[in-house]
């Protein structure tokens, strides 16, 4: 008696399919194709259109009526605004960690890991992270989450134009642990700022270049 293959189940193909987003596979605006998803991950139509509904909810993907779903359009305005936001979500949580400072993080450097593959960009998402974590209001960590999966493809990117990240990083992370608020407010500004000045260039990438 033969045996049907086994399908894979919704948690595996929501893993695959936003793990292939937050890596730059689909280029900015694409209109992903459920067929053809399915037949990647061995699951049925259904269970893609159930797992794209979820990564539309959680923004990364645009659910358009009559059209399917779609990376998003990215322009130079948006993406100006998501790194201005990062850069707010960032001042937020310092004020609030100075303000009600959590025992257990106070001193606690930022465990920064690199990794062989992509390290800026793990470096710099875990950095984010263990920033927003200095404070326990939840929102603040799920908008910290949430940039950082919308910012991914893009830090990829960035290497290209500025190459020295990971050092960024490395140095901001040292300013927390040593609790240099100031200093390390300025950093932060600085760091928005020289990836503001690659807008045009990232966004003509994301749209042309796949990872």
């Amino acid at each position: 008696m033969s045996m049907e293959p086994r399908r894979a189940t919704a948690a595996e193909v929501y893993q695959s399919i936003k793990a292939d987003i937050l890596r730059g596979v689909f280029l900015a605006g694409e209109r992903l194709d459920p067929r053809g998803l399915a037949e990647m991950t061995a699951s049925s139509a259904s269970t893609v259109h159930m797992v794209l509904g979820r990564l539309a909810v959680e923004h990364l993907l645009l659910s358009l009526p009559g059209e399917g779903f779609h990376m998003p359009f990215l322009n130079e305005a948006a993406l100006r605004g998501t790194y201005r936001w990062m850069c707010k979500i960032a001042h937020v949580a310092l004020d609030l960690a100075v303000e009600d400072p959590i025992d257990d993080a106070r001193g606690s450097p930022p465990t920064i890991i690199v990794a062989k593959n992509d390290p800026d960009v793990l470096a710099t998402e875990q950095f984010f992270a263990c920033l927003a974590a200095r404070t326990e209001i939840a929102d603040v960590k799920f908008a910290m989450a949430q940039t950082n999966d919308r910012l991914h493809a893009l830090r990829r990117l960035e290497k290209r134009l500025i190459p020295d990240g990971l050092s960024e990083i490395k140095a901001m992370s040292t300013l927390l642990a040593q609790e240099e608020h100031s200093a390390l407010r300025s950093a932060l500004e600085q760091y928005r700022d020289r990836r503001l000045a690659h807008v045009p260039e990232l966004v003509r990438l994301r749209h042309r270049v796949r990872q």
